[in-house]
């Protein structure tokens, strides 16, 4: 008798539970404007898209938009779009003169930034890297040993003129060559850009000053795995920033190093410094910047842990071949896009 009038209890609390729906309305889609200018010789990009909506997966490039860069005199430099939602152009800032973004987008608004001068740049001298072992708590409590090869970028200038905010910007790419997979088959390599979220937000605030400046900073920890084994490359830039630009990534910092405790900054949109000629808000930012770049390219035969590459090599291949080792598009992120800058 106990038992069954547990049971009918049971029943009896479960049979009141009701699921509850909540809804999530669409949110309205913004515009978010990803962009820099510099006077460094080389492309220069500007991208647009539109905003994340709660219930979406994936970032919506903004097409069709007629971007330019405009100086002060009203001189507009076309950027034209290379692929959806990204536009390029080789033209490139000079120093004493101011630029901003402007912008016609399809649905008939336009967007602006502020003017903006041409700050000083911050030279890269090197990048060096470390085999490393780290030993660390994972998220079950238990110790976790990681090989890595760890990234050090060391700047200097021999003198700074005027104060100086700086932000480090990297990007990087690995490769995966195919195997032979017949006498008809002619193997190739896929390229990966950017696989992993950035590993810091690195800014630095540099007081004018005669003597030189010399700092070196972690700018990427990598385990070391067959994305290194082949070709791995970074790109290195020091972006080289006007204030009020400079002080939206110090804000963006702030959300990004967050360790969620009662003194956190409670998460918003954060605004940019670009603006649309109906009010409408936008996202993003627009920055003309001084800046410095380093390329360090490595492989398996640059760091002291030994790794196969992804599709193995000659004598040593994996068992069973995966069959993106005949074909590495099938690969998630693959493209056979080369970097120019790859031996």
């Amino acid at each position: 008798m106990k038992v069954l009038t547990i049971l009918i209890c049971f029943l009896f609390f479960f049979s009141c539970v009701e699921r509850i729906e909540f809804p999530v309305e669409d949110q309205e889609e913004l515009i978010v404007v990803d962009g820099i200018f510099s006077a460094y010789e080389g492309e220069q990009i500007i991208k647009l898209s539109k905003s994340i909506q709660v219930n979406s997966q994936v970032n919506v490039p903004l097409a069709n938009a007629s971007v330019f860069v405009e100086d002060e005199q009203g001189n507009k430099m076309s950027f034209p779009e290379t692929e959806s939602g990204v536009y390029k152009s080789q033209e490139r800032a000079e120093v004493g003169k101011n630029y901003r973004l402007y912008a016609e987008l399809p649905d008939g608004r336009s967007i602006t930034s502020n003017f903006q001068s041409v700050p000083d740049s911050f030279s890269i001298k090197e990048i060096n890297t470390i085999d490393t072992l780290t030993t660390f708590i994972n998220e079950s409590g238990s110790n976790q040993r990681l090989r890595a090869l760890e990234f050090f970028a060391r700047a200097k200038n021999e003198s700074v003129e005027n104060d100086l905010y700086l932000r480090y910007k990297a990007e990087t790419v690995y490769q995966v060559l195919e195997t032979q997979c017949g006498p008809f088959h002619n193997p190739k390599a896929c390229y990966f850009y950017n696989d992993e979220r950035p590993f810091d937000i690195n800014l630095f605030e540099i007081d004018n000053s005669a003597a030189p400046i010399e700092f070196e900073t972690l700018v990427l920890r990598r385990k070391i795995d067959y994305r290194l084994t082949e070709i791995f490359a970074i790109d290195l830039s020091l972006l080289s920033y006007n204030k009020e630009e400079f002080d939206y990534w110090k804000r963006l910092k702030q959300l990004f190093d967050q360790q969620g405790n009662i003194n956190d900054v409670n998460p918003a949109r954060l605004i940019g410094n670009v603006v649309a000629n109906d009010g409408s808000e936008i996202l993003g930012q627009f920055a003309v910047v001084g800046k410095s770049r380093k390329i360090r390219i490595i492989g398996n035969a640059d760091f002291a842990t030994s790794r196969l590459p992804f599709c193995g090599f000659a004598g040593n291949r994996p068992f069973p071949l995966p069959e993106e080792c005949c074909d590495c598009l099938f690969l998630e992120g693959a493209t056979l896009l080369k970097p120019d800058y790859w031996p």
